[in-house]
């Protein structure tokens, strides 16, 4: 009498490189979240492909001089139910945009990442990166401009405990050689919608071209 073999068959395809360094990538988009439940807008990381609240982070700026000046950081957090430890190269693809307004001119933007560790009250960093300058000359007047970049960075062991925040944020930073005033701004929709203009002037900063999306791969380590 034959024996049928009642297991399972498995097909499990491990990385090689993920199990040399015994870490696991996860993605996480930003996503900007409003609704009857919060007071204000609510800035999250999510592995949800979710359709954000707005298609970019947008802020107005008219500078006094024509220097470096720094907007406002914007914080997304991402809360751990459970303990996790994160360790190896994370990797933040973001997109910058301007938009000229009225005058036109030369303008440069920069961004700055920084993972931190926010315990609800205290945010403490653990690493930061920085994109390459998205340098734009000759805007015209009611023109806009964008770029794509990925910022990798070499993230050391960090535990975090239950009730924990991973926190990203994320600070613009613009110059504005003609002195003249801007908009300015980074996407932030999962959903990775074209921007079509949905500040309350319209004014659109990136490309049909190029991606909306904000992302962060983040490792984490599967051992103690």
């Amino acid at each position: 009498m034959a024996l049928l073999n009642t297991k399972p068959d498995y097909n499990v395809n491990y990385d090689y490189t993920d199990i040399a360094a015994g870490t696991g990538i996860q993605r996480y988009y930003a996503a900007s979240l409003s609704g009857a439940n919060f007071t204000t807008s609510q800035n999250i990381l999510t592995d949800q492909v979710i359709r954000g609240g707005q298609t970019c982070y947008v802020k107005y700026y008219d500078p006094a001089g024509t220097g470096w000046e720094s907007l406002p950081a914007v914080n997304f957090d991402l809360y751990f139910n459970l303990p996790r430890i994160i360790k190896g190269n994370a990797v933040v693809n973001i997109t910058t945009g301007c938009n000229a307004y009225t005058d036109g001119g030369n303008q440069e933007t920069k961004a700055t990442i920084v993972l931190q560790k926010y315990d609800g009250t205290t945010a403490t960093d653990i690493i930061s990166g920085v994109t390459s300058i998205q340098k734009n000359d000759n805007i015209p007047a009611q023109a806009y401009a964008s770029r794509q970049h990925s910022v990798i960075m070499a993230v050391p062991k960090t535990k975090f405990k239950r009730g924990e925040y991973l926190r990203m944020s994320v600070r613009q930073e613009v110059k504005n050689n003609s002195g003249d005033p801007m908009y300015w701004g980074f996407g932030i929709d999962p959903y990775n919608t074209a921007d079509v203009g949905n500040d309350p002037t319209g004014r659109r900063l990136i490309f049909a071209s190029e991606a909306t999306i904000l992302t962060l791969d983040l490792p984490f380590q599967t051992g103690y």
